[in-house]
């Protein structure tokens, strides 16, 4: 198996993991503990893994455009690097949310852009998007409502 296949299962398997614990807290009324798990247990990881897939592994995910790939690994590592700092800061969650908000942008430009760039869309590339940003829709409707 591809080092980058792993890594983006390891990605998604941590998010999923941080979705787990977040919603469990968020049905506890934790609301502000399960937005911070989540993205601690799964968003920054899945930012950070991104950030090394599509810099150090640079055109093994997209062969034809590894400058593509490179701004892709440093939009990654912008909202990790701002997530991070949120966190060293103390920033109030509603910070962290709007910070989320700009990963759902970026989601959502990079799934717009696969489906009107690739001339073969593959399903699981859609699901994956789809399934995350669903998640950051989830937390960020969760944290606004607070």
């Amino acid at each position: 198996m591809k080092l980058y296949t792993v890594l983006q299962f390891v990605s998604f398997l941590a998010v999923f993991i941080g979705a787990y614990y977040g919603i469990s807290e968020i049905s506890k009324n934790n609301v502000e503990d399960g937005i911070n798990k989540f993205i601690q247990i799964g968003v920054m990881p899945l930012l950070f893994i991104g950030f090394l897939r599509h810099t150090l592994l640079s055109g093994n995910i997209i062969k034809s455009h590894p400058f593509f790939e490179v701004e892709a690994g440093g939009a990654n590592l912008g909202i990790f690097v701002s997530l991070l700092a949120g966190y060293l800061l103390k920033i109030p969650v509603i910070s962290m949310v709007c910070i989320l908000m700009s990963l759902l942008v970026y989601l959502v430009v990079g799934l717009i852009a696969h489906v009107y760039y690739f001339k073969k869309i593959k399903f699981v590339n859609v699901a994956k998007f789809v399934s995350i940003n669903s998640l950051l829709i989830y937390f960020i409707y969760k944290g606004i409502e607070m």
